[in-house]
């Protein structure tokens, strides 16, 4: 008696965990599906579309076929697909987002101004505290009549 419960504990436990890993995709709340994955019954580890013959259950909800199987709500194989490439989709845009702010971040940039006009013309000057650093090559000025390019410190 004590081997049979065992086993049948063990039966339930694999069935419980083969159910949760049915769907890797975590439902939307209020997400409803026709597809029923069966851990009890004649149909037990197989998944089958009701579509017609059921109306949408929530997912993770109980469902039956009517033939004596019965299982919870899951999200189709398509479902999944569709979403699994809308978070890669959105991924890929915040990897782009990333990639591109890291990308502005890596533009060289200086604070030193070197005078290629005006009266300072081959001089430069490190503005450090009085303007933010500009990308290497920008032009630059005194704010009176020398005009130049930022340089690399």
């Amino acid at each position: 008696m004590k081997v049979f419960i065992v086993s049948l504990l063990s039966i339930f436990l694999m069935v419980i965990s083969t159910a949760a890993s049915a769907s890797a995709i975590k439902p939307k709340p209020g997400q409803k599906s026709t597809n029923c994955y069966y851990n009890f019954g004649p149909k037990v580890g197989q998944e089958e579309d009701l579509a017609g013959r059921s109306k949408p259950v929530l997912i993770g909800k109980p469902c039956k076929d009517g033939e004596g199987s019965t299982g919870i709500s899951v999200i189709s194989k398509e479902e999944e697909e569709a979403e699994e490439a809308e978070e890669a989709a959105k991924s890929a845009g915040v990897k782009a987002q990333a990639a591109k702010k890291q990308a502005e971040a890596n533009i060289a940039s200086s604070t030193v101004c070197q005078f290629n006009q005006g009266p300072r013309a081959g001089q430069a000057e490190n503005y450090t505290g009085k303007i933010a650093p500009q990308p290497l090559g920008s032009e630059c000025t005194d704010g009176l009549r020398s005009v130049g390019k930022i340089i690399a410190e």
